[in-house]
């Protein structure tokens, strides 16, 4: 997906054109590189989180003191291909232990006041992030998990990631021009697309989009819906030509809270 300007005649011929499907029948098939891309962003997700459950339950057996902390941060950082900072909230939501030591500035940065922190500590049910502005400067997400024994909380610890981190070094080598894959998040914001400058935009909401109503109807049956099939008019990637896009999709479920689109779409 190209942002760029385009003469009135384009976007008019962008707007006439509909969604062939509705996306509620199931597919036939699905493009086998979907199959593939989708299970391994699962495997990476469920890796990170298994090692944040297991993190977890080290840390609240051995008391949760601070060399025990910042020595298991160093450990779940070096064992990620992708995470770019391992953090320890303590109970009154201050992060008090970072790594890698690029971020050590960032510690006793106050996240009492966040929702998502905050819940965490109090219910002892992880959470994981819709894409957001880091107080490290850069978009990311995070997976956020409970340090507790029982029902005591010794705080939470997270990993922060960019999504483009994780899914450009699964779908980069697995998928070729003219065909595409892009994630979409369900607010509509997209989290990942070959055209960066795409990335963090909201289909919803921002303006550029609005020319393209196909191509924001589809977004909503995506959404709305497990997996499925149907087309929209689009910018070819890298251009500013409108082409006709057939797409298929699945859903990544993450924590039961949040969900990823994974999306694959090809010219007609």
């Amino acid at each position: 997906m190209k942002i760029k300007s385009l003469i009135f005649s384009l976007l008019l011929l962008s707007g006439m054109m509909a969604c062939k499907k509705d996306g509620t029948e199931e597919p036939a098939y699905y493009p086998a590189t979907l199959d593939v891309v989708t299970n391994l962003v699962q495997l990476s997700l469920d890796t990170l989180n298994n090692s944040l459950v297991a993190a977890g339950a080290e840390l609240a057996s051995a008391g949760a003191d601070s060399a025990t902390i910042r020595a298991k941060l160093q450990q779940l950082f070096a064992a990620s291909s992708f995470a770019k900072e391992l953090d320890y909230i303590n109970l009154q939501g201050i992060m008090k232990i970072i790594e890698p030591p690029a971020y050590y500035q960032y510690q006793g940065t106050d996240f009492s006041n966040d929702t998502a922190v905050m819940s965490v500590i109090a219910t002892h049910q992880p959470v994981f992030s819709n894409y957001f502005e880091a107080t490290e400067g850069f978009a990311a997400v995070v997976d956020i998990h409970p340090v507790n024994s029982g029902a005591y909380s010794f705080g939470a610890i997270e990993a922060l990631f960019t999504p483009f981190d994780l899914l450009n070094r699964i779908i980069a080598p697995r998928v070729n021009a003219p065909n595409e894959i892009w994630v979409l998040e369900m607010d509509g914001v997209v989290i990942y697309d070959p055209d960066i400058s795409g990335i963090g935009a909201n289909v919803f909401s921002d303006p550029y989009f609005a020319p393209f109503t196909s191509f924001i109807a589809a977004c909503h049956i995506i959404v709305m819906n497990e997996s499925g099939e149907t087309a929209y008019t689009f910018y070819q990637t890298g251009t500013t030509t409108p082409v006709v896009k057939k797409v298929w999709w699945k859903t990544i479920h993450l924590h039961g809270i949040n969900t990823w689109k994974i999306v694959w779409a090809e010219p007609e």
